[in-house]
């Protein structure tokens, strides 16, 4: 076996112990011949070392690094528009992973022909067409958004964090800056009724793969949203979040607990009802693991896997 493959076998083990999780780590390596190099881009500094530190181990002489570090290119950005989809690849046509909302928290990196890679809030790292980000001003965001506020031509999404002004103003993390004597609040305090009762507004918003809005949302992007606005923000997907909180047997489930099944999650609405984002119906809808209830839906109480309890 060569240096080179020996190398490449090395940032293999590597990229599956520290990072093993694409949606949140960018670990995208491989190893040139003649001369001896290593290529590519990676999330942090600490993993260029590691991946660099392995190959050079591996080969046993001299890896040229020609890796670029994304932290590197880091700014704050965030969306101007309602919606942003965050795709996986700089492609319109790639897969929508999951949306950036309106002025959130967001980090800019490096840029492809017309987008722009970003972190969002929950951790997933994806392109934006750059026509929808704009630079972010930094803002303590003691309130959050209760109705579909226009913006300057942009009905921001419920939960979109913002700040009161010491003039009385409303500040975006885009910068814009509107008077609100109402349609703004903290965010709620998190109990079981009141996720629940956050949940529920979403009842028959449409299905939508990657939406984190009341325009089109999935099963974790419900999951995600609902306790964002209450100030805990989960990681984005249903594989993800189940290792979040505390175990919770089924027959103890009590009203905000996170229920999970194959690829799914949802949100108990009480001990034997949950509300989700279901594939099916194509929409959010509430549904009982009581056989006896009109809205029981048989393959998901003998699919129940586990449930976690955040609060």
């Amino acid at each position: 076996m060569d240096a080179a493959r020996r190398a490449t076998l090395a940032l293999q083990r590597c990229r599956s112990r520290w990072a093993p999780d694409d949606r949140v780590a960018v670990f995208d390596l491989h190893v040139e011949r003649d001369p001896l190099a290593l290529v590519g881009t990676v999330s942090t500094p600490a993993l260029r070392e590691r991946a660099l530190s392995a190959a050079r181990d591996a080969a046993r002489e001299p890896v040229d690094c020609e890796v670029r570090v994304l932290d590197s290119y880091a700014r704050p950005v965030t969306a101007t528009v309602r919606t942003a989809a965050v795709r996986a690849d700089p492609d319109p046509g790639a897969e929508r992973v999951t949306e950036l909302r309106y002025g959130a928290d967001a980090v800019g990196f490096d840029t492809a022909d017309g987008w722009h890679r970003v972190r969002v809030p929950d951790g997933y790292v994806g392109w934006v067409d750059e026509d929808a980000l704009g630079d972010a001003v930094a803002v303590d965001p003691d309130v959050q958004t209760t109705d579909d506020l226009a913006v300057y031509g942009v009905a921001v999404p419920h939960g979109t964090e913002c700040e009161r002004t010491g003039d009385g103003l409303v500040r975006f993390r885009t910068g814009v800056e509107v008077e609100r004597t109402d349609g703004v609040v903290p965010p709620a305090e998190p109990t079981r009724e009141s996720v629940v009762s956050t949940a529920l507004e979403y009842l028959g918003t449409r299905y939508r793969w990657g939406g984190v809005t009341d325009d089109g949302i999935d099963c974790s992007g419900l999951s995600w949203v609902v306790y964002h606005r209450h100030g805990v923000t989960l990681p984005r997907d249903a594989d993800q979040q189940r290792g979040v909180g505390d175990p919770v047997s089924r027959d103890e489930l009590v009203a905000g607990d996170l229920l999970f099944f194959p690829g799914h999650v949802a949100i108990a609405t009480g001990p034997q009802s949950f509300v989700h984002a279901y594939g099916p119906p194509e929409a959010v809808v509430e549904n009982s693991f009581d056989p006896t209830a009109d809205d029981y839906v048989a393959d998901l109480d003998e699919s129940f896997a586990c449930a976690r309890r955040l609060l």
